[in-house]
């Protein structure tokens, strides 16, 4: 975009446009592109509507923008704040001469009956040769086919010159406009005289034209002054540069020392935030001692109490065992006195001594000795208790009698 405005021919735009927005958004959208494709603007002075929305633009890119209103509508068309410079003019008339006088060419982007009697206006002095500044129609989405269809008609029907019909351009975007304003040619038509703008504008506000040669030295006197205006007005160009370029600057300065002072307070909050947490954690950290402080006595005591009951476990233990072992030596002396003791051990006897015998028996059929020898009565455990004495008799009953009545059993052995 810089580069494009490097290369324009233009230093600046005059700008036609509503004071009102519209109904539709594409209007807004196309003020906002032509905003943004322009370096310095000359425009109606107004805060609102589109005239608002262009100014903000070019003043957002860098641009410097001159605003010329009348005072009678300070009221209506500057409503809030207003960006760049505004100049207050006394009419209509003034305000329109001198957003021409400070411009290089015209847009008209659209609008009501004030838009479209600043650009017919405009585009009449190019008709009459007042200036040969580039003209432009901003169609937004056809806004303005109407009109040409209505200049072709008087082309047509022989008011408007075939020759006059191309002595402003249009176009349905900005970049293509620019591009059309930047190629257009001045038309060059020998049945128009070229009026002079200062006598015209003298004309209109009721002076005697003056004689020829004191003609020649206005006209002389009005081109120094010009040139001493345009170079003023250059001078006036750099220095709002220079003031845009000092604004950003300290826009910046201004946004870095915001972001330095966020920071700062932002590390002070973080600051205050771990104190908080420090004391909070001393805090803990105390209660904690003081906790390991109780748990630690209490170690102690608990530690004591198992000391004691361990030692009162123990006289316990040894007391028990030595119960269990009078009780053992008491038991076993009487279960030896007992008779439950005498027909255990007939009992026992008797059962060594069938054992034994049939193993007997069992050893001598091994050996093949034969029941000649050895009848199998002989061989009978039965037979050999009937042959017993009466005394062994009295032995065997009475270990039968032990036998089939209670079992007798000795006493548990004391704990180990």
């Amino acid at each position: 975009m810089e580069e494009n405005h490097a290369k324009s021919r233009f230093k600046r735009v005059c700008v036609f446009c509503g004071s009102s927005s519209g109904k539709r958004d594409c209007y807004t959208q196309a003020a906002l592109e032509l905003g943004r494709e322009l370096l310095n603007l000359v425009y109606g002075g107004g805060s609102i509507g589109l005239m608002g929305f262009v100014s903000q633009a070019v003043h957002r890119g860098g641009g410097h923008v001159l605003g010329i209103i009348p005072k009678p509508l300070v009221g209506k068309e500057k409503t809030g704040e207003t960006v760049g410079e505004v100049r207050m003019v006394a009419d209509m008339h003034q305000r329109k001469a001198e957003m021409a006088r400070h411009s290089d060419c015209f847009i008209a982007l659209p609008g009501g009956y004030g838009t479209l009697e600043e650009l017919l206006e405009v585009i009449t002095w190019a008709q009459l040769g007042i200036h040969d500044k580039p003209v432009g129609l901003l169609n937004v989405d056809g806004y303005y086919n109407y009109l040409l269809t209505f200049i072709d008609k008087a082309v047509d029907d022989g008011f408007i010159k075939p020759s006059q019909r191309h002595i402003f351009v249009s176009a349905p975007n900005a970049k293509d406009l620019i591009q059309k304003l930047e190629e257009y040619v001045a038309v060059e038509d020998e049945g128009v005289m070229r009026l002079n703008w200062e006598l015209e504008q003298s004309q209109q506000v009721g002076f005697t034209p003056l004689q020829r040669p004191e003609i020649a030295l206005v006209n002389a006197t009005r081109q120094s002054f010009d040139e001493v205006l345009e170079h003023h007005t250059e001078l006036e160009m750099q220095l709002a540069d220079l003031g845009a370029i000092r604004a950003q600057e300290e826009r910046a300065d201004k946004a870095q020392k915001e972001a330095l002072e966020a920071q700062v307070k932002g590390l002070t909050i973080e600051k205050e935030a771990l104190a908080v947490k420090k004391e909070f954690f001393t805090t803990e950290k105390r209660e904690l001692e003081v906790e390991l402080e109780a748990l630690a006595a209490r170690k102690t005591v608990v530690e004591v109490e198992l000391d004691d009951n361990r030692a009162r476990a123990e006289a316990e233990i040894k007391r028990l065992k030595a119960e269990a072992e009078n009780a053992w030596d008491l038991g076993k002396e009487e279960f030896l006195m007992s008779s439950d003791f005498d027909n255990l051990c007939v009992k026992k006897s008797l059962a060594y001594f069938e054992c034994g015998f049939k193993s007997c028996v069992a050893q001598f059929r091994a050996n093949c000795y034969p029941d000649e020898e050895h009848p199998a009565p002989f061989l009978s455990v039965a037979r050999a208790l009937e042959e017993l004495s009466d005394d062994d008799e009295d032995v065997d009953e009475g270990a039968d009698e032990g036998a089939s009545g209670d079992k007798a059993t000795p006493p548990n052995s004391p704990p180990q």
